[in-house]
């Protein structure tokens, strides 16, 4: 998704996503420890939760990672 995107040009949960993007890019790129650390924090309470599969959970998470260009700890 491009980082580029018009708030106003787009629907509004578009929109959101795209500021949610911005600013978990900027902060991989300021602190990458710290996505790392937040993103093993939520999973870890994603898969307390329960609602889906550990295996689901950890797939979705991977697949964050690559896009976001960080290495996922795992327990």
């Amino acid at each position: 998704m491009s980082t580029e995107a018009h708030d106003e040009d787009v629907g509004p949960e578009l929109a959101l996503r795209v500021a949610v993007d911005r600013v978990i890019l900027e902060e991989v790129e300021q602190d990458a420890e710290r996505v790392i650390r937040a993103l093993a924090d939520v999973v870890e309470r994603c898969k307390a939760a329960g609602h889906y599969s550990a295996d689901d959970i950890d797939t979705a998470a991977a697949q964050l990672c690559r896009e976001l260009g960080i290495a996922r700890r795992t327990n």
